[in-house]
Formats: C-alpha cells, structure tokens, sequence
C-alpha cells in the first residue's frame, strides 16, 4: 500500500512539474503574442 501512495505522489510530482512547465510556456507565448500585435497595430497606422 506505501508503495502504491509513493508512487502515486510520485506522478503527480511530475504532473505538478510538467503543468509549470505548460504555464510558464503559455505565458511567454502570451508575451510574444501582445509584442507582435503591438508592433501590427503600428504598421497598421502607417498603411
């Protein structure tokens, strides 16, 4: 029965990890995505 919980808390340990990983790489896209429109828009007012 440990062993089960063990591993158990062992998946989602990485489950946590991996999560982070997707949130922070959201968020840097995010960023990228609003500098790219930000520079659109000025393009944009010069055509």
């Amino acid at each position: 029965m440990e062993k089960k919980l063990d591993l158990i808390l062992e998946t989602l340990q990485s489950h946590e990890n991996l999560l982070h990983q997707l949130i922070k790489s959201v968020a840097a896209t995010n960023v990228k995505v609003n500098e790219i429109d930000k520079k659109l828009e000025k393009n944009k007012a010069l055509w």
